[in-house]
């Protein structure tokens, strides 16, 4: 008697932990910025989910991306740059993360130097120093030592 109560429970602990996890919002929901006829589109791509894609290795699109795709945005709940978010510039796009509250930054490369800057509204100040702290730790990735 005791252990099908231990199991029911345990049952009703994981069936509550499901339903949490279907109640929450996705981490992040991602598109792409494509060519189209000359002009520059926006289109929402389900089965791009960058954190994901950078998690084990390089960053690739997804088979279902459109062609000529020159940077990928996704919706996250903050500015602050996810641990692996730079592979999407080796791969070679820009990157752009847009805020609940509409701000948008983007991560770019100039000059070999790895750059995040605001695009629409402005930093918070708590997102400041896990942002540089994500600059300092990922410039590495695009150090290119001098030919002699």
């Amino acid at each position: 008697m005791r252990s099908a109560v231990v199991c029911l429970l345990i049952f009703v602990m994981v069936s509550f932990a499901n339903e949490r996890a279907r109640a929450l919002p996705p981490v992040e929901k991602c598109g792409v910025m494509h060519r189209v006829e000359g002009k520059e589109t926006v289109v929402a791509l389900p089965s791009l989910h960058v954190i994901e894609a950078t998690a084990d290795g390089a960053f690739v699109l997804p088979k279902d991306a459109p062609p000529h795709v020159s940077a990928i945005q996704c919706g996250r709940l903050s500015l602050v740059p996810a641990k692996n978010d730079f592979k999407v510039l080796q791969a070679g796009f820009l990157f752009m993360i847009v805020a609940p509250d509409d701000r948008i930054a983007a991560m770019e490369l100039s000059n070999g130097q790895l750059q995040y800057r605001t695009i629409k509204g402005e930093f918070a100040s708590d997102e400041i120093p896990q942002i540089q702290e994500f600059l300092n730790v990922n410039q590495n990735a695009f150090y290119k030592p001098s030919a002699r």
